[in-house]
Parts: structure tokens; C-alpha cells; sequence
């Protein structure tokens, strides 16, 4: 629930923040712009509040492609059919153009993710103003981690590169993601972690201590992509089936190794599967489980990044069982359990180690939720952009 003072005032397409702040932020007006997905990325919601909570007043600019990301990722091996992609972009941008007209003047355009087209459009329309690009996804790591070709890879590198030099601020999620970007634009960037939004931090303990019963409830939530290492997940289930655990599993999702994992899964009873949940319902859904499992891959992008996915586990109540890279270690330090990149076996004996031991396991839930209470709040990861703004203001 968002205080009184801080509630935000709807005015058709745009809501701005009443609130203010002692900081001198609250002079200062962030545009939310693009096609992006608000409904689908609790990112774009963190963001929102994050600044917000650091008193800037914050409106949007909005108009959704309305096309399901798993066309947009089907064009990674699909080219040819980008002329659907091309067409409603254009649709959008026009609309976007129209109401960007009656918008009070912003000292910030924020282009969300994926806003690597979005923002060519952003620097066009506001050329005299610091656009921020939250460049949370490189199109060309993607490429790689869904297997397209090297010609695909080639131009989204130089999609990319386009919109890290139209940017002003570059907003990337982990240490590792800046290092991709070019060394000559990087005194540009700031890292934002992910963080959770404040539905998913609200959530009460009662579930926790409620919780019994002999077996472990499991969920996976996300797209079925090299990245999540599908194939060492569904193995670990196996694993668990033969000897004899009591589990039952949420498989919440779609992507590219969908079919493997059914074709891995589909005979064990234990696995319920359900296409992708609106976000209160996904939220109720993880509130039900004691384990939230994250990525297992063991390419290149996975040792980059922290999913989101473990940051709203982690926020609902949930052990956030991961594989063990750099940033995930940095960020959750002992608050998560670690294995092996493509380790089945390694997840399955965490797993049976945690169902062995459940009151070990509602301790360890409860101080989770606590750790991400305290250190996932918009306000608190999105800190180093509120400093990197004041700085832009401070010098206009």
C-alpha cells in the first residue's frame, strides 16, 4: 500500500508523484517512455518506485507493441518475419508521438526495457533532454543464449552499440553487464540491481510459519531458454523421483526448451505446468511454495546476471535455490543456496537436504524474506541512479 503523501495522481496516460522531498528531487520530472510491457516486467514497476521514493515526480508515456514475447524472440532465428515487428513499432511510435505533445516537460526521458529501438524515438522527440536507457538486456548476449545465428548476433551488436551512444545514462543490472558496454561510453553507465516491487515485499510471514507437511513444494517461473538450464533442472527432478522424495513441482512458463523439459518431465506426476501468470496471481502462486529455483545454465550469459525471478522469490518467502556465479554470490550472499552451473545432481541433493530438514528450512525462508525486505526496496537499488540524476541536476 502506498502511503497517502506518496499516492500517485492519475491524469489520463501519465501519473506523476505528489511527493516531495527535502533532496530538491521533487522539482525534477521523469518521463517514462517507450512500448515497453509494464504488466510484464516487475523491473519497469521497481524503477517507477524507486524513484518516486527518492521524491521525483514520475509520469508515463506508454504504448505497448502488443506483441507476446515469444514472437519477439522467435525473430532471433526468424528474420524475415520482422516486418511485423517493424510494422507495429511504427504503429506505436506514432501514438507515442501524439501524446508525448500534451505532456507537461520532463528533466528526464527513461526508456525502459527492451528499448533498444525506443530509444532512437526518445532522442528524436526530446534531443535537449538527458534520455536514460535501462539497457538491461544486450540484444547480442540474448542472440547468443537462444542460439541464433552469427549473422543475427553481428547486427544485434550493432543494435546495441546504437543505443548505448544515444543514451546519456546507461542503466545496466550487475557489474558484469557494464563491462560490456563499450569502454568509451562506460563513465556513462550505473548499476541498478533488479530489486522487487512493493506487492511483492509486502507479502506477511504467516504463510511461513504456517506452512507443514512432509513434502517440498517447488516453483520455476520464467522463459525455458539456455540461460535457465532447463535440462539440469528437469534431471534434478529425476534424481529426486528415484529416491523416493516427496515433492510436487510449478513449472510457470514457455520458451525454445519448453518441449525438452516436457519431453524430460512429462510422465512424473509431481510436475504441474501453467503458461505465464498475471503478476498477482503468479505472486499468490509463489507465496504457496517453500523453494523458488532460479538459472542453471553454464553459458557465457549466465554468468552475468541475477533473474529477476530471485528477487520476487526471495521477497514472497521462498529458499532461492541458484547456480553459483559471481553476481548471484554478490548479491544474495548467504541468503541463497549455490550449485554448480549444469549440476543436476548438486541441485537435487540441495533439494533433498532441504526437504529433510523442515524446520531448517521455514528458519531459513523467514530470514530471506527479511534480507529482501531490507535490501530489495526500490528506493534502496535504485540509490546509485537518484545520485547519478542528483549530479545531472546539480550541473543543468
Amino acid at each position: 500500500m502506498i502511503p497517502d503523501e506518496q499516492r500517485p495522481v492519475d491524469i489520463g496516460h501519465n501519473i506523476v508523484s505528489e511527493k516531495k522531498s527535502s533532496s530538491g528531487s521533487a522539482d525534477c520530472l521523469v518521463c517514462f517512455f517507450g512500448t515497453y510491457e509494464r504488466n510484464r516486467v516487475t523491473r519497469i514497476e521497481v524503477l517507477l518506485q524507486g524513484l518516486r521514493a527518492h521524491g521525483y515526480g514520475v509520469y508515463e508515456c506508454n504504448e505497448p507493441l502488443g506483441i507476446p514475447h515469444e514472437v519477439k524472440v522467435s525473430l532471433l532465428k526468424k528474420p524475415w518475419r520482422a516486418f511485423t515487428l517493424i510494422l507495429h513499432i511504427c504503429r506505436a511510435w506514432a501514438k507515442l508521438w501524439r501524446k508525448s505533445k500534451n505532456l507537461q516537460k520532463p528533466s528526464f526521458v527513461l526508456v525502459p526495457y527492451m528499448g533498444h529501438f525506443d530509444v532512437i524515438l526518445a532522442k528524436l522527440r526530446f534531443p535537449d533532454l538527458p534520455i536514460l536507457l535501462d539497457h538491461m538486456i544486450f540484444a547480442e548476449d540474448t542472440a547468443h543464449d537462444r542460439r541464433a545465428s552469427k549473422i543475427i548476433a553481428y547486427a544485434l551488436r550493432y543494435l546495441d552499440r546504437m543505443a548505448l551512444r544515444l543514451a546519456d545514462v546507461i542503466i545496466l543490472d550487475t557489474l558484469e553487464h557494464e563491462e560490456l558496454v563499450p569502454p568509451g561510453l562506460r563513465s556513462r553507465s550505473v548499476v541498478v540491481p533488479i530489486g522487487a516491487p512493493e506487492l511483492w515485499l509486502s507479502s506477511d510471514q504467516s504463510h511461513i510459519l504456517k506452512a507443514d507437511g512432509d513434502s517440498l513444494h517447488i516453483i520455476f517461473f520464467g522463459l525455458f531458454t539456455p540461460l535457465q538450464g532447463i535440462e539440469t533442472i528437469a534431471r534434478s527432478f529425476l534424481i529426486l523421483k528415484e529416491r523416493g522424495l516427496q515433492f510436487s513441482v510449478m513449472m510457470v512458463g514457455r520458451g525454445q526448451d519448453y518441449l525438452k523439459a516436457k519431453q524430460l518431465l512429462g510422465e512424473l506426476e509431481e510436475i504441474a505446468w501453467t503458461d505465464w501468470l498475471e503478476e498477482a496471481e503468479l505472486l499468490a502462486c509463489v507465496r504457496m511454495h517453500h523453494v523458488c529455483l532460479g538459472i542453471f545454465g553454464s553459458n557465457a550469459k549466465s554468468q552475468r546476471v541475477v533473474p529477476q525471478k530471485l528477487f520476487l522469490g526471495a521477497s514472497a518467502g521462498c529458499v532461492v535455490v541458484t547456480s553459483d556465479t559471481p553476481p548471484q554470490r554478490r548479491m544474495f550472499q548467504d541468503h541463497a543456496y549455490y550449485v554448480q552451473p549444469g549440476d543436476a545432481k548438486g541441485l537435487a541433493e540441495t533439494l533433498a537436504s532441504l526437504a529433510r530438514n523442515p524446520k531448517q528450512l521455514s528458519k531459513h525462508r523467514l530470514a530471506t524474506q527479511a534480507f529482501a525486505k531490507e535490501s530489495f526496496h526500490p528506493a534502496e537499488v535504485t540509490m546509485n541512479l537518484h545520485e547519478r540524476l542528483q549530479r545531472f541536476y546539480v550541473h543543468s
